[in-house]
């Protein structure tokens, strides 16, 4: 029972992150936030066919195999490659990756790989091959992982570089797990039982998946946070708010140059505004540069002057 009510727990952030990502998306036309959309509802779907398949045969052991729709490659097989594509797209935006257009056809390549690796476990006798199944994911995802952490972005930002070394404590785990699940080497330590190794989810993979989406709501809500407290406050140094609107459409600046705009004008450094807006430092140089290149200066006190000026037509 408890672990009943665990499983729609989990279904329930994983569905919250991805309605709150497309709604986000919706709002500031930003593509990460499709992308974390696309992640968590691979995360939900996965999920989701583990646990309607664990309730069929648990609640009605008599089912014949025919309705073990989880057995079924294609869909795992799909979900898999939708995952993985989800995971190269999301760290693309937050750690500012940079792939050419022809790497992403590779992607149809996985399918081949895994179907292959599937007809091979299909008929041995060894389960060395189910166990390469599941641990290509874990190996692109590590790899994945190894890549982020070389770039600026991480460099510059302490809570990705916790977050990266959360996923490779936890991928070890799932490697480890799926071992004694897989080898059946239960028997070898009583405590394996605790952790659920007759489950057919990895207990440790959802804390993974669970961990990425509570990131996801927890981003999405700053963001949404952040622009109530602007559309909440006065505006800065005694401008008029219609002042500030006018210059934002004057210059054509996108939401994300929006939000940064106004936090410059209310003095805020550019690691604050990072720390505010959860994104980079390269990021936020990068709006700077782009709302100084539309202003025609490079100061605050400029982009000021350029606010007051409207107060004065």
């Amino acid at each position: 029972m408890a672990l009943f009510v665990l499983d729609i727990i989990v279904l329930i952030v994983f569905a919250f992150a991805m309605i709150l990502a497309f709604v986000g998306f919706s709002h500031f036309r930003e593509r990460l936030f499709l992308y974390k959309g696309l992640l968590a509802a691979c995360f939900l779907l996965d999920h989701f066919i583990i646990f309607a398949v664990q309730f069929l045969f648990n609640t009605y052991p008599y089912v014949g195999p025919e309705y073990n729709f989880i057995s079924t490659p294609e869909v795992k097989i799909v979900i898999f490659v939708l995952r993985q594509l989800a995971y190269l797209l999301v760290a693309k935006e937050l750690f500012g990756l940079k792939f050419p257009n022809w790497f992403y056809a590779l992607f149809p390549l996985l399918f081949i790989l895994y179907w292959n690796i599937h007809a091979r476990a299909a008929v041995s006798d060894s389960p060395f091959p189910a166990w390469l199944f599941y641990e290509v994911m874990q190996a692109y995802l590590f790899a994945l992982i190894v890549i982020c952490s070389k770039t600026t972005n991480t460099r510059e930002r302490a809570d990705l570089k916790k977050l990266l070394r959360a996923s490779v404590v936890l991928l070890v785990c799932i490697v480890a797990l799926d071992l004694v699940w897989l080898f059946d080497l239960g028997e070898l330590n009583p405590f394996t039982a605790i952790l659920g190794i007759a489950l057919e989810s990895n207990l440790f993979e959802t804390a993974l998946h669970v961990l990425y989406c509570t990131l996801i709501i927890r981003s999405i809500a700053k963001r949404f946070a952040a622009q109530l407290e602007h559309h909440g406050q006065q505006a800065p140094n005694g401008s008029n708010e219609e002042d500030i609107e006018a210059v934002v459409k004057d210059l054509h600046l996108t939401k994300r140059e929006e939000e940064v705009f106004r936090l410059l004008l209310e003095d805020y450094s550019y690691q604050e505004i990072c720390d505010k807006l959860v994104i980079s430092m390269s990021t936020v140089k990068s709006h700077a540069h782009n709302i100084y290149g539309k202003a025609g200066c490079s100061r605050r006190s400029d982009l000021r002057r350029l606010v007051s000026a409207k107060s004065t037509h």
